[in-house]
C-alpha cells in the first residue's frame, strides 16, 4: 500500500514539475514575441507653388496648380497657393493652367519636406475672339458609378453642335444651376481641362451666362 501511495506521489510530482516546465516556456515565447507592426502610412505634406508671367515677372493670379488626379488649387494676387494634405509618395503629375497662357505640365516628386515649385508662364501669341452662343446645358456621364466615373457640362447649340463650358479659372464645373436650361453664354474659344484626369481639351470660357425662354 505504501509502495502505491509513493508511486502515485510521484506521478504527481512529476506531472506538477512537466505544468511548470511547460508554462515557463510557454510564458516565455510570449514575452519573446516581437509586438506587431503597423503597416506604415506616408505622411501628408503641404505642396506650395509661385506663379509668375514669363515676360514681365509679375505673379499671375486665377492660374489653376493641380498635383495629380485629386488635388488642385488657385493662385492669389501674388501668384501663390497651397495644397494642403497631399500624401508624400513619390511620384505625380505636377500642371499649371491660366487661360491665354501655355500650359505647364511635367512630372514631379514629392515626399515629407519642402515641396515649393516656381512656375513660369508664357503668353499665347493669339487672342481669342469673343463670341455669343445660344444652347441647352447638358450634362454628360462616362462610366457611371465606377471610380473611373466622369462627369462634363456642355452647351448643346440649336443646330446638335456641342461645346465644353469653363469658368474662369479653366474648370468644367461651376454651371450645374444650367443644366437642361437654355442659356444664352458670351465668352471666348479657348483650351481648358476636363475630368479627374485634367485632360487638355478646347471649349468656351463663359464670361457671362444667362437663362433665356420660359423657365
Amino acid at each position: 500500500m505504501k509502495k502505491r501511495y509513493a508511486f502515485i506521489g510521484l506521478f504527481l510530482l512529476i506531472t506538477a514539475a512537466i505544468a511548470m516546465i511547460y508554462g515557463c516556456s510557454k510564458e516565455e515565447v510570449q514575452m519573446g514575441q516581437s509586438p506587431a507592426v503597423d503597416s506604415q502610412v506616408a505622411g501628408s505634406v503641404v505642396v506650395t507653388a509661385v506663379v509668375t508671367d514669363k515676360d514681365t515677372q509679375k505673379p499671375i493670379e486665377g492660374a489653376v496648380v493641380y498635383v495629380g488626379n485629386f488635388y488642385k488649387c488657385h493662385t492669389d494676387s501674388q501668384g501663390k497657393c497651397a495644397i494642403n494634405d497631399v500624401p508624400a509618395r513619390g511620384s505625380y503629375s505636377l500642371g499649371v493652367f491660366k487661360g491665354g497662357y501655355g500650359r505647364y505640365q511635367t512630372s514631379t516628386m514629392i515626399f515629407v519636406g519642402d515641396n515649393e515649385f516656381a512656375v513660369i508662364l508664357e503668353k499665347k501669341s493669339e487672342t481669342p475672339s469673343s463670341l455669343t452662343i445660344e444652347g441647352e446645358v447638358v450634362e454628360i456621364v462616362d462610366n457611371k458609378g465606377s471610380r473611373s466615373e466622369n462627369r462634363y457640362l456642355k452647351i448643346r447649340a440649336d443646330d446638335g453642335k456641342e461645346e465644353y463650358i469653363f469658368d474662369e479659372l479653366g474648370s468644367n464645373e461651376g454651371f450645374e444651376e444650367f443644366i437642361d436650361k437654355k442659356v444664352r453664354i458670351t465668352g471666348f474659344k479657348e483650351t481648358g481641362f476636363i475630368g479627374w484626369q485634367h485632360t487638355e481639351t478646347e471649349g468656351i470660357y463663359v464670361e457671362s451666362i444667362e437663362k433665356i425662354g420660359m423657365w
